[in-house]
């Protein structure tokens, strides 16, 4: 047997184990008869897809994980950045769900690691911003069917396992629950995974990106930043008066629009003069930002200052997109391990609920107290591999033969 041969068994084995893995849990899930032959169906396509592109490329596994990457115009700084949202809305939950079981001083400690581990909405939202807005030939057409399925078929196989998850948990899952999973994703009514909310914010934004992709194409850089400092500052004046009144005025492309904003423009690369002026920015907001959680911890204050897309976060997140373009030296590197959660930072977004509270806390009971404390590590890293690895396989044999069905029909 030469090394050829070898080589397809060991990946063709590899997809065939994964295979299996996916289909034991549907098993397990003790899905309906028809439910579990379409899935199986929906597997055994991927399979059938991944054994294709293992004899068509050598390297195809290794890019499927994003071991290998070769694709042009990549920016390293993004893969962290991704990661590094990824880490804090795991944190932010293994945090949130023990946060009324805190008591002085680590209440205190704790209080400010999840509100600054929130900020994590805001970096993902301007994420997105930096990669949309940049100028390519789309059409209208093209743009909103590549998006809506990148975005939609993860969300609806994703709600669908939690969904059974809870079944298998003894919830029910009869046909008129079958039969409103549909009015259950369109209204975001998912009672299953509530951390499903940014994924719509997402999507409101994808509305608005072809007219402002077209706009940020003709205006000048200078004028882009004397609009967006503009916008901004109103914004911050807004949230100053807040206790006083309520003003009269407000403006369109506040909130996450101008989140997303400030993600494009942080990230072009005449921003970069700015950089320390940005990170100094970024420090003090920090500041602020813990100061509020550690002396004013009251849930409606930290929603009118500290949280989502509020003038002290936006500031914050700008400064550290600006810590991480400034510090070339470490994240211009391309590490495997940041390129392979990257690749899949979606996905285990959708996914980690799961992880955290079936299998982190439910199997192995582990909380963020647990160890004096060392639970919160713990589980972020726990968390972060079973996310991977389930999700790693979820996305290739469950949402990839679907979407590549859907891209052939609406995109191509």
């Amino acid at each position: 047997m030469n090394d050829r041969s070898r080589f397809l068994i060991l990946h063709i084995g590899a997809v065939c184990c994964a295979q299996i893995l996916l289909t034991a849990w549907l098993i397990h899930m003790k899905f309906e008869p028809a439910w579990l032959a379409v899935m199986l169906l929906v597997s055994l396509t991927g399979c059938f897809l991944h054994i294709k592109g293992i004899l068509r490329d050598p390297d195809y596994l290794l890019k499927l994980g994003g071991i290998k990457d070769e694709r042009k115009g990549r920016i390293p700084q993004l893969d962290h950045l991704r990661v590094i949202a990824v880490c804090g809305v795991i944190l932010t939950h293994v945090i949130q769900v023990d946060i009324e079981s805190y008591r002085p001083p680590m209440l205190y400690a704790a209080n400010i690691l999840w509100v600054l581990t929130m900020a994590c909405n805001a970096i993902y939202v301007m994420l997105s911003g930096a990669l949309l807005y940049r100028w390519r030939e789309e059409s209208l057409r093209v743009f909103y069917a590549r998006r809506i399925i990148t975005i939609g078929v993860p969300l609806v196989v994703y709600y669908l396992w939690y969904t059974a998850v809870n079944y298998h948990l003894g919830r029910g899952w009869d046909w008129v629950s079958i039969k409103s999973v549909p009015h259950w994703i369109l209204a975001n009514e998912m009672r299953e995974a509530p951390h499903f909310w940014l994924i719509y914010v997402i999507l409101s934004i994808y509305v608005t990106v072809p007219l402002f992709r077209h706009l940020f194409r003709h205006v000048s850089y200078k004028d882009l930043t004397k609009a967006l400092t503009a916008v901004f500052l109103f914004t911050v004046l807004s949230n100053v008066l807040l206790p006083y009144a309520q003003l009269a005025v407000t403006l369109p492309i506040s909130g996450w629009l101008l989140v997303s904003f400030a993600g494009y423009w942080v990230c072009l690369e005449k921003t970069r003069r700015y950089d320390r002026f940005l990170i100094m920015i970024g420090i003090t907001a920090g500041i602020g930002i813990c100061l509020f959680a550690a002396l004013r911890p009251e849930t409606e204050v930290l929603n009118a200052y500290c949280l989502n897309d509020r003038p002290l976060v936006i500031a914050f997140c700008v400064g550290l997109f600006a810590f991480v373009f400034y510090c070339r030296r470490w994240f211009s590197k391309d590490f495997v391990l940041i390129r392979c959660m990257s690749k899949y930072a979606y996905g285990m977004i959708l996914i980690h609920w799961w992880a955290l509270h079936f299998v982190v806390r439910a199997r192995f009971s582990i909380s963020s107290m647990s160890f004096h404390y060392l639970g919160t590590p713990l589980s972020l890293v726990l968390i972060l591999m079973i996310s991977w690895v389930f999700c790693f396989i979820v996305d290739n044999l469950l949402v990839l033969p679907v979407r590549k069905l859907l891209e052939k029909i609406f995109v191509r």
